[in-house]
């Protein structure tokens, strides 16, 4: 695991990430999206996981929310999954770009704006983003080294991104 995650050279732009989105999701105020989707993770668990809106990230802001509603705090789960994400990120566009394009998109992906404001966000795309980064991850890994346990991996990433966006079907069929 220690391979699949080189963050001391990626430590500028992770930090910039950090930064920014902490700025974001502190200044920003609730929107209308923002509160739909707390009301909707307000429902009973039982009743989430018939929720046609992604589901698997309804039952993890409801369990995230458990512990405080503050905006902010609710916000920091994107964020997270935002860091993790760009933690995946460098062996990826390693395997999509090469070695000299991963520090050059890795400060293009954590300086973004549409990536720091979607992760400042309360919505599902965070775990989006962290299900399409480890699925990529997984097929690349395939790919490369022919092992099965790769496979697997980009079966399981693939079916928990059905669980958070429906739309994430292309990620399995523009690989396939």
């Amino acid at each position: 695991m220690a391979e699949l995650i080189d963050w001391r050279q990626h430590r500028q732009p992770l930090a910039a990430f950090v930064v920014l989105g902490i700025t974001r999701a502190a200044l920003a105020p609730v929107g209308v999206r923002e509160a739909v989707v707390l009301t909707r993770s307000e429902l009973p668990l039982g009743d989430l996981i018939l929720m046609p809106y992604s589901p698997g990230f309804l039952s993890l802001l409801h369990l995230w929310g458990s512990v405080s509603t503050s905006p902010f705090w609710l916000r920091t789960l994107g964020l997270g999954l935002g860091l993790v994400g760009l933690l995946l990120a460098p062996r990826v566009l390693r395997g999509l770009g090469g070695t000299h394009a991963t520090t050059g998109a890795m400060w293009i992906l954590a300086l973004s704006p549409f990536l720091v404001g979607q992760m400042a966000r309360i919505s599902p795309s965070g775990l989006a983003f962290v299900c399409v980064v480890v699925a990529l991850l997984c097929f690349l890994e395939f790919l490369r080294a022919g092992q099965w346990t790769w496979l697997l991996g980009w079966v399981a990433a693939s079916l928990v991104s059905l669980l958070v966006h429906g739309g994430l079907y292309y990620l399995v069929l523009s690989l396939c």
